[in-house]
C-alpha cells in the first residue's frame, strides 16, 4: 500500500501538482461507528490552474475503533453527473429487497453468495466482540452467513424484516 501510495503522489507531482483543494464535502453517518465522505476536489499547479480533470470525486468509508476514525475503503474517478441516479437508486432498492428475500428462503447462504456478493468481499464486524475478518472468498462467507443465521434462528429469529432503505448513489458505479 505504501509503495503504491508513494508512485500515485509521485505521477501526480510530475503532472505539475502543488496542491489540492476541496470543493464539497459531504458526510451520510452509518450508524455510531462508520461513515461514508464523498469529497469533490480539484488537484493544483502552482499557478492556480487545475491539473484535468478539473473535479475529482473521492469516496471513503471510514470506520470508528479504538485508535479513531480510519478509512477502511477509497474509491476516486474524474467527478461527473450521475446520469441515472434515481434508476439506480430503484435497481439498488430492489436488490436490497432480494436479498432480505434471500436471506428468508431455503438456502439464505448460498443464495446471497451467488446473487448478491462479489468477492473477494471486505466484511469488518460492528458487534462488539466479533472479529473483524477482512477479506472474506466464498466459502468464508458461506460458512460465516451460515453459522450467523443458525445462531440468530437459534435465539428466536423467525424472519429478517426491511423498515426502510435509503440508497446514496456516489458515482455510475458507486
Amino acid at each position: 500500500v505504501q509503495s503504491h501510495f508513494e508512485k500515485t503522489i509521485a505521477d501526480i507531482k510530475s503532472q505539475g501538482w502543488d496542491r489540492s483543494v476541496i470543493d464539497d464535502l459531504k458526510i451520510q453517518m452509518s450508524g455510531p461507528d462508520m461513515a461514508i465522505v464523498g469529497l469533490t476536489f480539484s488537484r493544483l499547479k502552482k499557478n492556480g490552474d487545475p491539473i484535468p480533470p478539473a473535479k475529482r470525486l473521492a469516496n471513503y468509508v471510514f470506520l470508528r475503533n479504538a485508535s479513531g476514525w480510519r478509512v477502511i475503503m477509497a474509491s476516486k474517478q474524474p467527478a461527473a453527473e450521475i446520469s441515472d441516479a434515481a434508476q439506480i437508486e430503484t435497481v439498488l432498492q430492489q436488490k436490497m429487497v432480494r436479498y432480505v428475500d434471500l436471506l428468508n428462503g431455503e438456502n439464505p447462504a448460498q443464495g446471497v453468495a451467488d446473487e448478491i456478493y462479489q468477492f473477494p468481499r471486505l466484511s469488518r464486524s460492528f458487534l462488539g466482540a466479533r472479529e473483524h475478518k477482512g477479506l472474506l472468498s466464498k466459502p468464508d462467507v458461506l460458512a460465516s452467513l451460515s453459522g450467523y443465521l443458525k445462531m440468530m434462528k437459534a435465539n428466536g429469529m423467525t424472519a429478517i424484516t426491511v423498515n426502510s432503505t435509503r440508497v446514496y448513489p456516489a458515482s455510475e458505479k458507486l
